[in-house]
């Protein structure tokens, strides 16, 4: 058995890329671009590469998403459609938390200065 991707090749005894085993046909999705690349639909970070009339499916690095235009990983924010957007504002507390005393409490020795100064 072959892993993922590969197929047996007879003349070789091996496993093999499909594209190097003879009388295998082109995959569907790749048909009329055998070595080149695919967007998915609804996907921003994932592609398909046809190499040889085979997908391979492959990913834009952490930041970057598929550009269908240009067939190649872009910032998100250079792609239609795959925009990050903003995150919401943090609202600020008017004041911070009183601080607790007593014996869950952890004094540094800084503070044990300037209480007892």
């Amino acid at each position: 058995m072959c892993p993922f991707s590969l197929l047996y090749n007879e003349q070789e005894h091996a496993c093999d890329w499909p594209e190097k085993v003879p009388g295998c046909q082109q995959h569907p999705l790749c048909k009329g671009a055998p070595n080149g690349l695919k967007a998915i639909q609804g996907s921003c970070v994932r592609y398909w590469q046809c190499v040889g009339g085979y997908p391979r499916l492959q990913r834009c690095p952490a930041g970057l998403a598929f550009d269908q235009d240009t067939f190649r990983c872009d910032w998100n924010a250079n792609v239609p459609g795959c925009e990050v957007s903003p995150a919401p504002e943090e609202v600020e507390d008017e004041a911070p938390p009183a601080r607790r005393s007593g014996p869950n409490r952890r004094v540094t020795a800084t503070e044990e200065e300037v209480t007892h100064n």
